[in-house]
């Protein structure tokens, strides 16, 4: 028998402008390079090699991760393709595209 589909959503918090940080940021600095890492993930992202942007619009977009060495659970040189959609001062939304063959699914 055939696995079924299912959909795994995940989401998380993380503090900005600790007590002592030595640089802070605005709500509107932060918020430009979550969009930058929309299409630059790279920058941000030591086992993204590459990211193209196939098609789209300016907040919502597929792209093409090529993968460095250090992410988990794939090999560098492998691609993955996500959906992305940018809801501005609200949130990123990344949907991986299947079928992606690998040893695991790595993000």
């Amino acid at each position: 028998m055939a696995p079924m589909p299912f959909q795994f959503n995940t989401a998380f918090t993380l503090e900005v402008n600790k007590a002592g940080a030595t640089t802070t940021l605005s709500a509107s600095e932060l918020w430009q390079g979550i969009k930058r890492g929309g299409r630059n993930p790279n920058d941000f992202a030591d086992y993204v090699a590459a990211c193209d942007v196939l098609s789209g619009g300016r907040k919502e977009f597929r792209r093409r991760l090529t993968l460095a060495d250090g992410a988990v659970h794939t090999a560098k040189g492998a691609h993955l393709d996500q959906d992305v959609l940018i809801a501005d001062d609200l949130h990123v939304r990344m949907a991986l595209q299947l079928p992606f063959h690998s040893r695991g699914i790595g993000w």
